[in-house]
């Protein structure tokens, strides 16, 4: 009714409007009452009787219906809001007339697993210049096509064929620290200062620059350049775009002001030459990039994939395969300086299978990946600090029943808040401490594995689970073993101020240690 109403009064052409408030001045006020009162009854109808009435929330909020950056300020941080909630009303909450967020473990299983429900409308928010990708489409049948094309490249034989090239990248990273180290050691200096916050975002690019492009991005070795700071930068602005478009006067202005503030490099043109330059020289690589290319000879058309398709989908690679790893194992350091009985085991078990000779060490992920402890912290971490900390959105497609008892419109947005179930009380006890040991078999305090979707579920979770796994066993291995460090005391306090973009990051995008080396 609501919305026919609005409907016929927007049909009226504005004249007939005037001449009606003209001629009938004496009435202007009673139809403004009438109007007030209209919408004050709609929308406490909306609260009290509407579909979503039987789930919990606040009354504010469903009334008003109050855009995202309303609780987005300062930025990144509407998360912690939607944790509050979860605390309050349960596993369940209604955050606007139209948006439910769940933290049931069930219930998320339903909707990204077996009801496969498509994405939210809010994915379209990241598509540039509306070119979808794997990632940001909201079109199950092209994310299908898609995802069927670029699948190779991340099984796990191809992955396992690649290991040369990622352990080259992760040997950069060694030598980078060590030359720091001894740098420091000639200035009469104890240990060296790396912010590794930065660092293991330089290294990441030069894994995916490495094993997706054939060619290291040199990020590590040469110290500076201008891609990490444009992703981050980029996933920032992205963040800000999604919880401004609601409001288009906010909209457009958050449009000149990203339009103003981007850099000056191109992060499309930076693929599109090297793209280029693979076409150029007619060779045939072993990376991810070629099975891209070679998809342009597909015998089904819709598994062709343009330039420009494999120069957003090599964007996507990017963003996706270095912020999001890079940022996790940080993580898993900054929990294992909190707890130095964790750093010491993982240690421990490390040493083991690679016993100090004074050698140089190069890990094999075959080893790697069937340790415990080492698995258990990078689990554990994922649990407490996972990538999607603001959830997963999806959409009602067709009157829906959730939970087997919750009636759900077409077209409600349901937010799967991993976070808020992956430290449920209920599910993990002493939910908020870092315990690695819950992972291992036998543990006092096992892990409830049903409640843990680090890489989501379903037909679109992460198709670089494979190589993300890899790299961050490679990497937290690599340091653990070789280094001791220490945090500088400013990045204790700024490993506090934490945000949530397209990523969950620490807000200075810093966090240095001191280190010293192994003997």
């Amino acid at each position: 009714m609501e919305n026919q109403l609005i409907k016929i009064i927007d049909r009226l052409p504005d004249g007939i409007v005037r001449q009606f408030l003209k001629r009938n001045a004496k009435y202007s006020s009673a139809v403004a009452i009438l109007a007030a009162g209209y919408f004050v009854t709609s929308r406490l109808y909306r609260v009290y009787f509407g579909p979503l009435s039987n789930i919990p929330g606040t009354f504010f909020d469903t009334f008003f219906d109050m855009p995202m950056l309303y609780y987005n300020l300062p930025l990144g941080t509407r998360y912690q809001r939607m944790v509050g909630l979860h605390q309050k009303y349960g596993r369940i909450v209604k955050s606007t007339s139209r948006t439910i967020t769940i933290s049931d473990k069930n219930m998320i299983k339903q909707i990204l697993h077996d009801d496969d429900l498509p994405k939210a409308w809010a994915y379209k928010n990241l598509q540039l210049d509306g070119h979808q990708t794997m990632f940001n489409t909201i079109d199950k049948d092209f994310h299908k096509t898609r995802r069927r094309v670029v699948s190779p490249a991340f099984s796990v034989k191809y992955l396992a064929a690649l290991e040369h090239l990622m352990s080259d990248s992760v040997g950069e990273f060694v030598q980078h620290i060590n030359s720091a180290v001894d740098t420091a050691h000639l200035h009469n200096q104890p240990s060296a200062e790396v912010d590794m916050w930065r660092l293991l975002q330089s290294t990441a690019l030069d894994v995916i620059g490495a094993t997706a492009f054939d060619q290291s991005f040199n990020m590590v070795k040469n110290g500076s350049h201008p891609l990490p700071a444009t992703i981050t930068r980029n996933l920032t602005h992205a963040a800000l775009a999604s919880a401004t478009k609601s409001i288009p006067i906010f909209g457009k202005i958050v449009d000149f002001f990203i339009k103003s503030n981007e850099s000056k490099f191109d992060i499309g043109k930076f693929m599109v030459g090297i793209i280029e330059e693979r076409l150029k020289s007619g060779k045939r690589k072993n990376d991810i990039l070629q099975i891209l290319i070679d998809s342009q000879n597909a015998e089904l058309k819709n598994d062709r994939l343009n330039n420009e398709d494999i120069v957003h989908e090599n964007i996507l690679f990017l963003i996706a395969g270095s912020e999001t790893t890079s940022n996790t194992i940080g993580f898993a350091i900054i929990h294992l300086i909190e707890h130095p009985e964790a750093l010491a085991l993982l240690r421990e078990e490390l040493d083991s299978v690679y016993p100090r000779n004074g050698s140089n060490v190069r890990f094999e992920h075959e080893d790697l990946k069937n340790l415990p402890y080492l698995n258990a912290v990078i689990n554990e971490t994922m649990r407490i600090k996972p990538v999607a900390m603001g959830g997963l959105p999806r959409e009602t497609d067709r009157d829906y029943i959730l939970g087997g008892k919750y009636h759900i419109p077409k077209n409600i947005l349901i937010s799967a808040h991993i976070y808020a179930c992956q430290v449920d009380p209920e599910y993990w006890p002493e939910p908020l401490a870092f315990k690695p040991e819950r992972w291992l078999e036998g543990s006092d305090i096992p892990a409830d594995k049903d409640a843990f979707f680090p890489f989501s579920s379903g037909s679109r979770n992460c198709i670089g689970k494979n190589f993300a796994w890899m790299e961050m066993r490679l990497l937290l291995a690599s340091f653990v073993y070789n280094f001791n460090f220490d945090p500088v005391p400013e990045s204790v306090e700024d490993a506090k101020h934490l945000r949530q973009f397209i990523t969950y990051t620490i807000a200075s995008n810093s966090y240095k240690v001191k280190i010293t080396k192994r003997h």
